[in-house]
């Protein structure tokens, strides 16, 4: 179980996390090509989350099959990009350009360059909290998040 759809960059998360299937490549399965109109709040558009496109706010508990959410499939038709688990990435976490930094400044600041970056949220998570560009972080080494990594299948 897990979410699925695009590979973490370097194609794997650390060690000990949890993966899942995917969706496979733009047109596979007899589909059409996609198009997605450029940019996106959301992986499915502008909707917010809610209980039919995405497995959060810890209503089901845990983890959920990767196709338990076809409404929340993006364009290209990868699957929960967001919700049931936030994604490792291999991106070490820095400052997006023209980062400012907030009030706050002991959350994100401190921790630029030696955590990686989490994506999408699990299923712990807050739908309110979350959009397309909104990053999580941890240090590779940690055992007791809800993360994990997904996978492309080619079908």
């Amino acid at each position: 179980m897990g979410g699925a759809g695009r590979a973490a960059a370097g194609g794997r998360g650390p060690p000990g996390a949890v993966g899942g299937g995917g969706a496979g490549p733009p047109g596979a399965g007899g589909g059409a090509p996609p198009t997605t109109g450029g940019k996106r709040l959301y992986p499915w558009g502008e909707e917010p989350p809610g209980p039919r496109r995405a497995n959060l706010d810890g209503r089901l508990l845990g983890p959920v099959d990767v196709a338990a959410f076809p409404e929340g499939d993006s364009a290209f038709g990868c699957r929960q990009m967001i919700g049931n688990v936030w994604e490792w990435c291999d991106d070490d976490f820095a400052p997006y350009p023209g980062f400012i930094r907030d009030p706050y400044k002991e959350y994100s600041e401190p921790w630029f360059g030696d955590h990686k970056v989490q994506r999408g949220g699990s299923w712990a998570t807050r739908g309110r909290m979350l959009r397309n560009t909104w990053r999580n972080f941890a240090p590779p080494d940690r055992r007791d998040l809800f993360v994990g990594f997904r996978t492309c299948a080619l079908e």
